[in-house]
């Protein structure tokens, strides 16, 4: 079982290298765009059982930049403007997250990720 669990904690230290003060809520969030892209903010918020101002606060974060002040955000997702709605999607950057994540549930340091992190403006 205690590997179980590092492989969970190597989960967070992959995504701690793009953002280190990033909250499971925003996590959260990242993983259930992945599991469903093309869905809007509204669809995820309420698939999470969220309210849409902390759904527009994760996107917020896990886009290029923060829609209200321009701080940077981690640029894992990017919203694809409909005319409607926006509908979300996983950027390059965020894909390669995703396969650090796998990867280190596999029990395999994502090695390549932390070199794409780097090269590609994440902390790591």
């Amino acid at each position: 079982m205690l590997e179980q669990v590092g492989r969970v904690a190597g989960v967070f230290k992959v995504f701690r290298g793009v953002g280190p003060e990033v909250s499971i809520r925003i996590v959260q969030f990242f993983v259930e765009v992945a599991l469903n892209e093309g869905a809007t903010i509204t669809e995820l918020a309420s698939q999470l059982g969220l309210p849409q101002s902390s759904a527009s606060r994760a996107i917020m974060a896990l886009g290029a930049a923060h829609w209200i002040d321009g701080k940077p955000g981690l640029g894992l997702v990017q919203a694809e403007d409909t005319g409607r709605s926006k509908r979300l999607y996983l950027t390059p950057k965020g894909r390669a997250v995703i396969v650090g994540m796998v990867a280190a549930l596999e029990g395999k340091r994502p090695q390549k990720l932390a070199l794409f992190l780097r090269l590609n403006g994440g902390i790591v």
